[in-house]
């Protein structure tokens, strides 16, 4: 959903999601509910960390909203799978209706992701003092050593499917039929 939602700031793309969403939307299928939930799910994450032009775009899709939520999604087996997209269909139509409530919740969305650190890259992580990059480098080089001296004992002669004799790799699943 992020990465959707990062594409979402681009004009060509904005376009295209919204036509797809809207396709969605209107093409649904009582027996399929999953498609419905994703698309509300998708929608609802756009909404509230999107781009704002989100909002004016479905403000004329509300009434599909309201029918999604009128509906009794039930399974073959006889169990309420519509209470997930009913919740998710309430939840989007919210959002659209009260402007002040979808204000006040991207504002409280961005407060608690402020700050937050993501993704596994050095590019993402940001070094707030100097003495604490200073304290990780002895660390850091004596873990480098240790790792290196450790690759290097390591020989194909100790991995356990090595044959002693032919000093050759012994295959798990053999052919011998």
């Amino acid at each position: 959903m992020a990465v959707i939602t990062k594409a979402s700031f681009e004009v060509d793309q904005f376009q295209r999601i919204v036509k797809i969403l809207r396709q969605r939307m209107l093409m649904f299928d009582r027996r399929e509910w999953r498609g419905m939930y994703n698309t509300l799910t998708m929608l609802n994450h756009l909404l509230i960390n999107g781009p704002l032009s989100v909002f004016k775009e479905f403000q004329h899709e509300k009434e599909t909203i309201e029918d999604v939520i009128t509906i009794e999604w039930i399974s073959e087996k006889g169990f309420e799978c519509g209470l997930k997209v009913r919740n998710i269909a309430e939840d989007v139509l919210k959002l659209l209706e009260d402007e002040t409530f979808f204000k006040d919740e991207r504002e409280r969305k961005r407060k608690q992701s402020f700050g937050r650190i993501t993704g596994f890259g050095s590019s993402s992580f940001i070094m707030h003092s100097e003495t604490l990059s200073e304290t990780n480098k002895g660390r850091d080089s004596l873990f480098l050593s240790e790792h290196q001296a450790f690759d290097n004992d390591r020989t194909v002669d100790d991995h356990p499917f090595v044959e002693k004799e032919h000093n050759t790799a012994e295959l798990l699943l053999s052919s011998s039929t």
